[in-house]
């Protein structure tokens, strides 16, 4: 699964409640000509990003039946769909990355791991800069774009009322180079929320082989909208919403965040 959009999610997961309401198979929906192929209404219902206009979202509601007031909803939806702010940085950020920005925004709860840095929404700007001078590859306008990547992203997910669950496990690396007291400092001001939580995994308790890699585990309020493993490397980024992924990576999460020390220990 790559790129998803909250919203598209939303709408996907509707239609297809709908369409099954409906009794309807792939091939009957297709042979009406909304939509060119079964492919493409398998990708809409999965949430995925397809080339279909606004009034063919009008079309498969009224063809399933869907009240007027949810038609003009789920157009509205699809409509907002369509771009997120994070489309805005493309180039500053990693590829497939737009689909974690616009769930962090919705999101009832957040867990991630991070082995070796401070993970982006809760890095100072100090720590953001000097993590991406380290590549040589980055130029200043690509570093300073990334920058206002990360800050917005702070302030949208920062700014949310209620605040989602949020738990920051770390090892114990990521406190050293350019983690300064300004960084450490951060870290605490944020763990002393009520809904926040950061622990630190120490190196004399290592190793841990379950924790293979970075990930962040996102669950969500709404039943329609599945809850998601988001990982990331070189290549891209990769979205898994299967339930026995979820679960194996919220198992090795929670017995490992049992394990850490709060941050305010260090």
């Amino acid at each position: 699964m790559t790129e998803p959009n909250l919203t598209l999610r939303q709408v996907g997961r509707r239609l297809f409640s709908l369409r099954q309401q409906a009794g309807m198979s792939l091939r009957k929906v297709v042979a009406t000509k909304i939509l060119g192929s079964t492919k493409t209404l398998e990708r809409l219902e999965a949430g995925t990003r397809v080339s279909l206009t606004y009034p063919a979202i009008r079309e498969l509601c009224e063809l399933y039946g869907a009240p007027p007031e949810l038609t003009a909803i789920m157009v509205e939806k699809y409509k907002n769909a369509d771009r997120s702010w994070g489309e805005d940085f493309v180039g500053a950020v990693i590829r497939d990355f737009h689909g974690l920005i616009d769930m962090e925004a919705y999101a009832s709860s957040l867990h991630i791991y991070e082995p070796n840095l401070i993970t982006g929404l809760a890095q100072t700007e100090q720590y953001a800069r000097a993590a991406h001078e380290r590549d040589p590859s980055l130029g200043e306008e690509v570093i300073l774009r990334s920058l206002a990547v990360r800050m917005k992203r702070q302030d949208v997910f920062l700014g949310r009322d209620p605040r989602p669950e949020f738990k920051l496990l770390m090892g114990e690396a990521a406190l050293m180079g350019a983690c300064d007291q300004g960084q450490r400092d951060r870290l605490k001001e944020l763990a002393a929320h009520p809904t926040f939580a950061i622990r630190v995994l120490p190196h004399d308790q290592g190793p841990y082989p379950s924790l293979r890699g970075p990930f962040t585990i996102l669950r969500f309020a709404d039943p329609e909208d599945p809850d998601c493993v988001y990982t990331e490397g070189l290549e891209g980024s990769r979205y898994d919403v299967k339930p026995a992924t979820i679960e194996a990576y919220d198992r090795v999460f929670r017995s490992s965040f049992e394990e850490a020390r709060p941050i305010e220990e260090w």
